[in-house]
């Protein structure tokens, strides 16, 4: 199958892939049947990308609320260091 194939890299320097079908001069022959195994692929791994992107949401989420609810409990470092220097007189 003839297709036109662009490849670049996205906005985080991911490597990006497409075809599209094409009587272009410039078009490269490639087996059709590899072409539809990489569209399968491509669907498959944005898929787990977007599931693997909300779990690291949840876990920044959950770290997030960790951090301050342990912030409350503990005072800050910038009080403790500013009364740490004082001298009784």
């Amino acid at each position: 199958m003839l297709a036109h194939i662009n490849i670049g890299l996205d906005f985080d320097g991911n490597h990006t892939f497409e075809w599209k079908p094409s009587n272009d001069p410039s078009a490269v022959d490639i087996p059709k049947s590899t072409l539809d195994r990489w569209t399968a692929e491509r669907e498959a791994f944005n898929v787990t990308f977007l599931r693997w992107r909300r779990v690291m949401e949840e876990i920044e989420e959950t770290l997030h609320r960790a951090e301050t609810v342990r912030t409350r409990r503990e005072p800050a470092l910038a009080v403790v260091s500013s009364t740490a220097g004082r001298q009784k007189r």
